[in-house]
């Protein structure tokens, strides 16, 4: 270990640096500003995001306001898409779009 004492002494050294001016560099107001976001915001973002996230690709009508229906399934409910041509693919579009508007406007 005698001999590894040089290179612990100057990694130390440099990690108490680089800490030193990370440190400083938080000290900033943006800084300041973007902890005081995240004590404030963080938690709820996470669990919004995770709910999100579940929402996405559950099974649970708990989830899918009772239709069982989630974008997993999308890829077997709309498996043909793959086989449209351009003008079939314009309509299939505007259908979801018009399907997407009147779930976000609490149809479904």
């Amino acid at each position: 270990m005698n001999r590894l004492k040089l290179t612990i002494m100057s990694v130390a050294t440099v990690t108490t640096d680089v800490m030193t001016r990370i440190n400083s560099a938080m000290e900033g107001t943006t800084m300041r500003s973007f902890f005081a976001w995240l004590e404030g915001n963080a938690a709820r973002s996470l669990s919004n995001f995770a709910t999100m996230a579940g929402n996405s690709v559950a099974e649970n009508k708990e989830y899918t306001n009772g239709s069982g229906r989630t974008i997993i399934n999308l890829n077997v409910a709309y498996n043909c898409v793959q086989k449209l041509d351009k003008a079939e693919m314009d309509r299939f579009a505007a259908y979801m779009n018009r399907k997407l508007a009147e779930v976000m406007n609490g149809g479904a």
